[in-house]
C-alpha cells in the first residue's frame, strides 16, 4: 500500500526547510505518486491565492496615529531634535532673508523706472509760464486695447471638464474603493460595474467616474461581474451568487452554495453555469467542501441541477453547442451536458485549472498548475499541442487573428501561433502577469509589478505603460477610446488608448 505524503510534509517541501536527503526523498516519491503530486500543486496554488490576500489586506492598512511624528518625537535622541529644529530655524533665517533681499530690488527698480518716465527740465527759462497764448493741439482719440479677463469656474479643478481625447496612456479619471479591486468588471447602459475586496458592488459613471450607487454584503467580493438582461452577476466569499439591479443597485435574488463563488456566471438560453468551492479559508480539503457546477435560472435563481467535479472550480465556465467545460482544481477539465448535467468527457493536466478557457474554432485553450498551456479538441478531448512556460498559468488566455496571447507568473506575456502551439514572440515585465483583452492591434495586460502594458499584437513591442497603485491581475475592458481595469491598491481607471 502506497503511503502519501503529510501536510507538515508537503508544506516544508514548497517552503524549502528540508536537507538535500529529504528532498531527494520526496523527489521520488513525488515522481512516483500522482495523487500526493496534486495534492502538492494544490497546496501551491492555495498558498499563491493566501499571499495575494494577505498582501492586498496590507494595503488596506492604514498606519497607527502613534507613528506620526508627533508622536515619536519625545523619544528621539536630544542631538537629533536639535539638529532638525536648527536645520529649520536656518531654513527660515534664509527664506526670509532672499525675500528681504528681493523686495529691496523690486523697490529699487520701481524708482528708477519711475524717475525714466518723469521729464527733467534743462534751464529755469523752460519752466517759466509762456506769455503768448498756447497753441492748443487736440489729442488724437486713441481707443484703448482691454483685456477681457477669463471667466473662471471656481469649481473647475474640482470637477474638471469631460476631455473627448487624449494622448495614449494619459489618465481620464479613477475611481476609489474602500477595499481591493480583484476581478473584471462589466459595462452596460453608460455605467461600469466592479465588486470590492472590502463587500461593495459599486456602479460608476462611465464619463466620470463618478459612484452612481453600491450594493453592500457582509463579505469579500474577490468576484468578477457580467451583466446580463439588466441585470448584475457576481459571487461571495459568503457562498453566495447574487443577482442585482442594474439601475437601482436592488437585490433580485440569491443562491446559497457550499463554498466561496469566485467568478461570475456563464449565461445562455435563460440559464446560469457557475461553479463553487471550498468553505471559506480554503484550507486542505475537508467534509463539506464544495466542488459542484451549478445550473440556475438566470431570472429566478431556482437550481436546474449540480454536477460534483473533484475540486475547486476557479473561474467562469464556457458554453458552446450545449456543452459546458469547466477546469477545476483536480487538474482535470470536465464537459458536462449543459440540458441534463450529464458528463460527457474529461481531459486531465498535470496541475491545477484556474484559467478561464478560450473556445476558438473547435479548438479549447487554457493554462494549468503544471506550466503549460493545452490546446484540446472540444469535440473529443484530444490534445492537439501544448507549450510550456517556466512557471504556472492562471492567465485566461484569447485567442484573435490566429493568435493566442495568455500571461505567466514567470513575467511574460506570450503570443503563440493558434494552429501549431509556436512561440511567434513574448514580452518581459517586471513581475507574474494577469489576464490580457486584445482591441485593436493591441493587446492590454497588467501585472504584479504595478505596471498596465499596451503591447503591439503582432510585433511584442511596447507601445506605452501606466504606473498603478496595486497589481493588476484581472483583464481589462476596453470600450470607446478607453481602457478600464481595477487594481488591487482599490482604485478602478480609465485611461485613454490613443486608438
Amino acid at each position: 500500500m502506497t503511503i502519501h505524503l503529510t501536510t507538515d510534509e508537503l508544506n516544508s517541501y514548497l517552503h524549502q526547510t528540508l536537507t538535500d536527503a529529504e528532498r531527494e526523498a520526496l523527489d521520488r516519491h513525488l515522481a512516483e505518486c500522482p495523487a500526493c503530486r496534486t495534492r502538492l500543486d494544490s497546496h501551491e496554488a492555495l498558498q499563491r491565492r493566501i499571499r495575494y490576500e494577505l498582501a492586498t489586506e496590507l494595503r488596506g492598512i492604514q498606519p497607527s496615529a502613534r507613528m506620526s511624528y508627533t508622536s515619536i518625537a519625545p523619544r528621539l535622541k536630544r542631538s537629533r531634535r536639535i539638529t532638525m529644529v536648527l536645520k529649520q530655524s536656518n531654513q527660515f533665517v534664509y527664506g526670509a532673508l532672499t525675500m528681504v533681499l528681493l523686495i529691496a530690488v523690486g523697490v529699487g527698480l520701481y524708482f528708477f523706472v519711475s524717475n525714466l518716465s518723469r521729464p527733467t527740465p534743462a534751464t529755469l527759462e523752460e519752466i517759466k509760464p509762456a506769455t503768448s497764448a498756447p497753441t492748443i493741439v487736440k489729442p488724437a482719440v486713441v481707443t484703448p486695447t482691454v483685456a477681457v479677463k477669463p471667466i473662471i469656474n471656481p469649481t473647475a479643478e474640482a470637477n474638471p471638464p469631460i476631455v473627448e481625447s487624449a494622448p495614449a496612456g494619459e489618465l481620464k479619471w479613477k475611481f476609489k474603493a474602500s477595499g481591493p479591486i480583484a476581478g473584471n468588471q462589466a459595462i452596460a447602459d453608460g455605467t461600469i460595474f466592479v465588486g470590492g475586496g472590502n463587500g461593495f458592488l459599486y456602479a460608476v459613471d462611465l464619463q466620470t467616474g463618478q459612484e452612481k450607487w453600491k450594493f453592500e454584503i457582509k463579505d469579500k467580493i474577490w468576484s468578477s461581474v457580467l451583466v446580463s438582461n439588466g441585470l448584475v452577476y457576481f459571487g461571495s466569499n459568503d457562498q453566495h451568487l447574487y443577482t442585482v439591479d442594474s439601475q437601482t443597485g436592488q437585490e433580485k435574488w440569491k443562491f446559497k452554495t457550499g463554498g466561496i463563488v469566485l467568478h461570475h456566471p456563464a449565461i445562455a438560453e435563460g440559464v446560469a453555469y457557475f461553479g463553487s468551492g471550498c468553505l471559506a479559508g480554503c484550507g486542505d480539503a475537508v467534509p463539506g467542501d464544495d466542488h459542484n457546477l451549478y445550473a440556475v435560472d438566470s431570472q429566478t435563481g431556482q437550481e436546474k441541477w449540480r454536477f460534483e467535479t473533484g475540486g475547486m472550480i476557479d473561474s467562469t465556465p464556457t458554453i458552446a453547442a450545449g456543452v459546458v467545460y469547466v477546469g477545476t482544481s483536480d487538474g482535470y477539465l470536465y464537459t458536462v451536458d449543459s440540458q441534463t448535467g450529464q458528463e460527457k468527457w474529461k481531459f486531465k493536466t498535470g496541475g491545477p485549472i484556474a484559467s478561464t478557457l478560450a473556445l476558438n474554432e473547435g479548438v479549447l485553450y487554457f493554462g494549468s498548475n503544471d506550466h503549460y498551456l493545452y490546446a484540446v479538441d472540444s469535440q473529443t478531448g484530444q490534445e492537439k499541442w501544448k507549450f510550456e512556460t517556466a512557471d504556472v498559468i492562471f492567465s485566461n488566455p484569447v485567442v484573435e487573428d490566429n493568435l493566442v496571447y495568455f500571461g505567466s507568473d514567470d513575467q511574460h506575456l506570450y503570443a503563440l501561433d493558434s494552429q501549431s502551439g509556436q512561440e511567434r514572440w513574448r514580452f518581459k515585465a517586471q513581475g507574474p502577469m494577469g489576464s490580457p483583452a486584445v482591441v485593436g492591434g493591441v493587446v492590454y495586460i497588467g501585472g504584479l509589478d504595478s505596471h498596465f502594458y499596451a503591447i503591439d499584437s503582432q510585433t511584442g513591442h511596447e507601445k506605452w505603460r501606466f504606473n498603478t497603485q496595486g497589481n493588476v491581475l484581472f483583464a481589462p475592458t476596453v470600450a470607446d477610446g478607453i481602457v478600464y481595469f481595477g487594481s488591487d491598491g482599490g482604485y478602478l481607471y480609465a485611461v485613454w488608448t490613443g486608438e
